[in-house]
């Protein structure tokens, strides 16, 4: 989905790539939630599918997909649906950001004790 906001950056123009992502960084109003209003949700909010994804602006399916492919964690069932608690959520997305710094970190370490 396109941005009618976002500028068309000139690279010759000054400033123009400040402007670029001072836009890409502020949410439009038509933008979803996100994963601030995740946060803020009770702990042991349940979530299904639907839920999930008004929160982050995708499709339900889409959301199942990612559970399927371990980018959210596995959901569970309450009352014959397939939910995640907010916290769940949050924590396997905590996790999976501080496993993605460690491997940054080794491979930049690697890659100086490389060097001559």
């Amino acid at each position: 989905m396109s941005n009618p906001e976002l500028p068309s950056p000139n690279p010759g123009a000054a400033g123009a790539g400040d402007r670029a992502a001072e836009t890409i960084l502020s949410p439009s109003p038509a933008d979803p939630p996100g994963l601030a209003a995740l946060a803020e949700l009770d702990p042991a909010t349940p979530l299904d599918a639907a839920a999930l994804g008004k929160l982050l602006g995708r499709n339900p399916r889409t959301v199942q997909r990612a559970a399927d492919r371990g980018e959210l964690p596995a959901p569970f069932r309450l009352l014959g649906r397939h939910v995640w608690t907010a916290e769940a959520i949050l924590k396997h997305l905590a996790k999976r950001q501080g496993d993605a710094l460690a491997v940054a970190s080794r491979r930049e370490r690697a890659r100086i004790e490389a060097q001559p």
